[in-house]
């Protein structure tokens, strides 16, 4: 029979008392776009309330900043109480120097209950149990020059019984960033920005 070491137990205690999110995220890039980059993204979250619109869009930039691009939240660009046409918003994002749009819409949220880990690791009480939080989301990428959605995505995050509403959104964030940078559709800011 094999034991679990010091160090296996300590990453385990660590994920569930610190609250650790994770994303499975399933990609799809069109092929006409193998070879496009884009270096400047609009983040814009949909079917969300305000809050969560401005958490999302944020988390989202962040974790393409962190990749080396330029991004900035739809909200920051254009005020939320200002409808705009899909062409009046590709017209002024590509006039400010923009060649992405990050569109993401939350199509599911909710909590399960599953056994606490105090339960998992010997505690006596099968009525130990802990609601875990879980979203998942929709992510499309549209090319601004041409209108067309380059990759899409569809993510499920969930989270341990510690996981808030914070770490899902970063799980989701951070792993939707590393997707675009693995398919290589990020590209290194121009010299003059940075």
């Amino acid at each position: 029979m094999k034991t679990f070491g010091p160090k296996a137990v300590a990453a385990l205690l660590l994920c569930t008392l610190t609250g650790c999110a994770s994303t499975s995220l399933t990609a799809y890039q069109d092929p006409a776009f193998t070879r496009a980059s884009y270096w400047k993204f609009a983040v814009l979250a949909s079917g969300v309330q305000l809050d969560e619109r401005l958490a999302l869009e944020n988390r989202l930039v962040g974790a393409l900043r962190n990749k080396a691009v330029a991004a900035e939240p739809a909200m920051r660009l254009f005020p939320p109480t200002r409808p705009l046409s899909n062409e009046e918003l590709t017209s002024a994002l590509l006039a400010d120097g923009y060649d992405a749009l990050l569109v993401v819409q939350r199509v599911e949220a909710g909590s399960r209950l599953e056994p606490s880990w105090t339960q998992i690791l010997g505690g006596s009480s099968s009525a130990d149990t802990a609601e875990h939080l879980y979203a998942s989301y929709d992510a499309s990428l549209v090319d601004l020059r041409s209108g067309q959605v380059a990759w899409m995505a569809s993510a499920r995050t969930g989270g341990s019984e510690y996981a808030g509403v914070a770490e899902i959104v970063d799980s989701f964030a951070s792993r939707t960033a590393d997707a675009l940078e693995e398919r290589q559709l990020l590209a290194i800011r121009p010299a003059l920005d940075r």
